[in-house]
């Protein structure tokens, strides 16, 4: 298989909230986990299910930065875990501020350069 990915994973769990930016359903936050982040997406599990294309609102909490950060994400993505009543779900996130970029960036370098490998490349950010 052929890699898309513009920028390199790390594994990183941490609590992650989900709330869908469709006009129905529930405008509550769903709690979720981080499995592997990069500055432009994220592989959730979920024990809530999200349609592929869906836009929803992504707050990630993570003892690596001393506040919340917040993006708007795209669902790539959704599995079923095998017997179970939960989702593996890729996220791309599509809108994210400046700071939240850097967040994601200074969490990804650092787990990069404590395995000996640098990061290359960087992304133009609103």
């Amino acid at each position: 298989m052929i890699e898309k990915r513009r920028f390199p994973r790390v594994n990183h769990e941490c609590p992650v909230q989900l709330k869908t930016m469709r006009g129905t359903g529930s405008n509550l936050m769903k709690n979720s986990f981080s499995k592997n982040v990069s500055q432009s997406g994220m592989e959730l599990v979920s024990f809530d299910f999200y349609p592929v294309n869906d836009r929803v609102q992504v707050q990630v909490f993570s003892s690596s930065y001393a506040s919340m950060m917040q993006a708007v994400g795209r669902i790539v993505w959704v599995q079923q875990l095998p017997n179970q009543e939960k989702y593996r779900i890729g996220i791309e996130l599509v809108e994210v501020s400046r700071s939240a970029y850097r967040k994601l960036t200074s969490l990804v370098q650092n787990t990069l350069l404590s395995h000996g490998i640098g990061l290359q490349g960087d992304m133009n950010v609103a």
